[in-house]
């Protein structure tokens, strides 16, 4: 098991997402940040590939 915290990326945000693959963290991310995030995700996010999203979490996922 996977898991990736707002927190550790540098947002203050309790929201903490785990999933079997980083294909799975990625999506949870989008998702949480489009809903939570707007602003975060609109001017980071938004128009980034799923590869993409993946290179730029994968440094603060934790396996569990």
């Amino acid at each position: 098991m996977k898991s990736i915290s707002c927190r550790d990326m540098g947002m203050d945000c309790p929201w903490v997402g785990k999933g079997e693959t980083l294909e799975d963290l990625a999506k949870q991310v989008k998702d949480h940040h489009m809903v939570e995030h707007p602003e975060y995700y609109e001017d980071t996010m938004r128009n980034m590939s799923d590869d993409e999203i993946m290179d730029m979490i994968e440094p603060y996922v934790k396996e569990e």
